[in-house]
């Protein structure tokens, strides 16, 4: 399947179905996902209040603990230790040349932030970019509602990728104009858009593209035209090419596309979208219910009963005061009473039935322990926390490592493609990498950390350096040596001390 960025009848029908209702529904709520775990649940919580309880949301207590941030980071840990990447060469240089190709671009960084964007979106794109101000590489992990991808209907190929910008305002190059248009915009590749300003800035509205194909790399101004006609209000649409200095011919110069996209399916379709946020706003919801009962019952609600004949003007209560109330003069009319009426909401029976729901969610992502959460409301939050925390998900973490091992792969033909066009052609020997990633220690105490060491000296299994090296990573087997025959020279000068 080809695409020829440069027929404005093709690209106007991508960007109309980039621009459809449906496309900006699914970038939306792929943003509120990402929000939700970046300090602005409470917003999307007060949202759904006001729309179930218009007229006194505002005197609910909310409850903003963002489940969804919480099984996330649990989840993306396939980087928390950065991997150990090699290649099947003797040779040194090659060896220092891609540690140091990965140390420069910050490659880690990066897939740590896609590793994240994957286990919250289930889906993200990795874009390699490069540098030429810094002579180095510049990684990024954009999630869903930066990009769109085509993908061939029969092999699952991307073979285009649009990413938007948030406005017509796009840094870094020069001005230029439009024909037809008398606005002046200014020309880039959208990075400092999509990744250094304020993303909440960016929508469904923007109208500057950049497309990408093996083979050709254009960015289009879109432009959404009301024209009304007998039969009601329709919408045109036009496409005008944005000027890219030093490619004329709006070539892709590296000759493949410089990204990596990757998902939880193999559908050729986006995967379904992960339900832990719309789960979170809504369990917040209940606990909103449950704090909101708990803190009505300390506050009492005045309740004053009198004859009809009866008139109380005033009342004044408060420390050492008492309630002076008109009583009736007809014999058989009742009294004139004030009291204090407290709910009592069934408050544990609430509870109950929230934390079983946030354990079936929980569950349901993956996250299950013996550790029970208590009911009592003060500790519920850390509660969760443990519950979370002493959950297995190892298990989970490996398979998304097993799938950013082809990512790896794919990322370093990325680096190969870039070299052969800056003439650099270092790697061109090797075919992959090796990726290995690390297993995570056990958490343990100091004294158990200790009492293993000693074990470890006593069996004959290492040295006193080593062992020193193991409780300070930060020194060498020299240094550590060194402070051990330190440490027995001032032993000694202390037993000749005592021996006199």
């Amino acid at each position: 399947m080809q695409i020829n960025l440069l027929d404005k009848y093709v690209v106007g029908k991508i960007l109309s179905d980039v621009e459809s209702q449906q496309n900006k529904e699914r970038k939306r709520l792929e943003w509120e996902a990402y929000q939700c775990t970046q300090g602005e649940l409470r917003q999307y919580v007060i949202n759904k209040l006001q729309a179930l309880f218009p007229k006194n949301f505002r005197k609910m207590r909310v409850s903003d603990i963002s489940v969804s941030k919480k099984v996330n980071d649990k989840l993306a840990k396939a980087y928390s230790i950065a991997p150990i990447r090699s290649v099947n060469s003797p040779s040194q240089t090659l060896k220092q040349e891609l540690e140091a190709t990965y140390k420069d671009g910050k490659f880690n960084s990066a897939y740590r932030d896609f590793d994240s964007a994957f286990n919250l979106h289930r889906y993200g794109l990795f874009w390699l970019d490069y540098d030429f101000s810094k002579q180095n590489f510049r990684p990024m992990a954009l999630r869903p509602y930066e990009f769109d991808v085509i993908r061939d209907q029969v092999t699952g190929e991307v073979i285009c990728v649009i990413l938007n910008y948030p406005d017509n305002e796009i840094t870094r190059w020069k001005s230029y104009k439009v024909d037809g248009d008398d606005n002046s915009y200014s020309v880039s590749d959208g990075i400092n858009q999509i990744i250094s300003e304020s993303q909440a800035d960016s929508g469904a509205e923007s109208k500057v593209f950049a497309l990408w194909t093996n083979e050709q790399h254009v960015v289009v101004v879109f432009t959404k035209k009301q024209v009304k006609t007998a039969s009601g209000t329709e919408y045109n649409y036009a496409v005008n090419y944005v000027p890219l200095p030093g490619n004329a011919e709006m070539v892709n110069p590296l000759g493949e596309l410089p990204f990596v996209y990757k998902q939880t399916s193999t559908s050729i379709d986006y995967p379904v979208m992960n339900q832990i946020t719309a789960q979170t706003i809504n369990f917040n919801i209940l606990y909103s219910d449950l704090l909101t009962a708990a803190t009505m019952q300390g506050f009492g609600q005045a309740v004053l009963s009198y004859p009809d004949n009866s008139e109380v003007k005033e009342i004044e209560i408060g420390y050492m005061n008492a309630v002076k109330l008109p009583q009736s003069m007809e014999p058989d009319a009742p009294k004139t009473e004030f009291k204090f009426e407290n709910p009592s909401p069934n408050l544990q029976g609430q509870k109950d039935v929230y934390l079983t729901y946030i354990k079936q969610v929980l569950s349901e992502h993956g996250i299950n322990s013996s550790q029970a959460i208590s009911g009592d409301v003060e500790q519920f939050a850390s509660g969760l926390d443990r519950l979370i925390a002493n959950a297995d998900v190892q298990w989970a973490i490996q398979l998304n490592q097993e799938c950013y091992q082809d990512l790896e792969q794919e990322v370093f033909q990325k680096i190969k493609a870039w070299n052969r066009l800056l003439g650099n052609n270092i790697f061109e020997p090797v075919e992959s990498i090796s990726v290995y990633y690390p297993k995570p220690t056990v958490q343990i105490s100091d004294t158990e950390r200790l009492q293993n060491i000693e074990k470890l000296i006593q069996l004959r299994l290492k040295t006193r350096a080593q062992a020193l090296m193991m409780i300070d990573p930060n020194l060498n087997e020299e240094d550590a040596q060194a402070q051990i025959d330190a440490i027995d020279g001032q032993a000694r000068q202390a037993l000749a001390a005592l021996n006199g």
